[in-house]
């Protein structure tokens, strides 16, 4: 792989693969903690079975829409940030938008369906497959966090205790 930085008229070349990218993350005040960067079939399986990112063990969802706060397995926290979930629905949007063309193109020219007999049975897909997706959604959104920036996912860090006074 060649590398130029954008400022820089040099390119260096690097051969990387995925399973030898490892990115240093700080932990507890250390920085000796590596955690090695997953590749995309691990990250993309894990999404698929709505399982956590980094472990693989954890689910996400405690019932049908309620998300764990954190992985229960290896204590990752799911929501990053206030709002960090918005950009998984612009994925679902995504998803909707074009399968729905593809949908009513495919049914109503290609097999010459009137508009009449497809506005419901595409009205009930608009409602019910975002609400399929929406988990789905989720999941993709994280595990794309989780591989494209696996900075982020070092192991948690524990809140500082304070030590007990002893009598």
């Amino acid at each position: 792989m060649i590398v130029t930085h954008p400022r820089s008229k040099t390119s260096q070349e690097f051969d990387v693969r995925a399973s030898d990218i490892e990115v240093e993350c700080d932990v507890a005040g250390k920085k000796d903690h590596q955690v090695a960067a997953l590749p995309y079939s691990t990250v993309a399986s894990r999404a698929l079975r709505l399982r956590c990112p980094r472990c693989g063990e954890g689910a996400l969802f405690k019932n049908v829409v309620i998300m764990h706060e954190r992985c229960p397995h290896c204590s990752l926290k799911y929501e990053r940030a206030p709002g960090y979930f918005l950009g998984s629905t612009y994925i679902n949007y995504a998803f909707m938008s074009i399968s729905l063309l593809i949908i009513y193109f495919g049914l109503h020219y290609g097999l010459d369906i009137s508009n009449n007999v497809l506005t419901a049975p595409l009205m009930i897909y608009c409602v019910l497959m975002p609400l399929f997706l929406f988990r789905y959604a989720r999941a993709w959104w994280l595990a794309m966090d989780c591989y494209c920036d696996p900075t982020g996912f070092g192991l948690h860090q524990e809140p500082p205790t304070e030590p007990s006074a002893k009598p």
